[in-house]
């Protein structure tokens, strides 16, 4: 399978929270990063979601905020933190590569203005942010 998002990583369901019109789905990376996701009850059973199940979770590199490591407290579910391995600067956007610890690569787009607003170069310490609602999961058919 091949996609257009940036950043998609392999995953195994570790825990699940169904409500009446959505599911919580707690993942942990190859690495054991935890990762949440949020998507219809619907699309949990079509899935086969399950704990010990494997999955793809999936990002746009535009659905990716970055804030400093000193950020303590955010809405968003997801926080991923590392050292920018490269920055790719055009003239509206700025492509940020972030390593983490743990050796993931994560992609992301931000605005050139919000970048140099941040001084985000080579070596910064940085953290990708998404909410919960922006993962999108896939898994093999059984």
């Amino acid at each position: 399978m091949k996609i257009s998002a940036r950043n998609a990583f392999k995953c195994t369901v570790t825990g699940l929270k169904r409500g009446a019109v959505n599911t919580e789905v707690e993942m942990a990376l190859e690495n054991g990063t935890p990762l949440c996701a949020i998507i219809t009850d619907e699309s949990a059973e079509s899935l086969g979601l399950a704990p010990g199940k494997p999955c793809l979770a999936i990002l746009k590199a535009s659905w990716i905020m970055l804030a400093e490591p000193s950020v303590r407290s955010i809405s968003a579910r997801n926080k991923i933190c590392g050292t920018v391995s490269a920055v790719k600067e055009g003239a509206v956007n700025t492509e940020v590569i972030l390593q983490t610890a743990n050796g993931d690569v994560i992609s992301v787009i931000v605005t050139r203005e919000s970048a140099l607003a941040m001084k985000i170069e080579g070596g910064s310490e940085v953290c990708a942010v998404f909410k919960a609602g922006s993962v999108i999961l896939a898994t093999d058919k059984e």
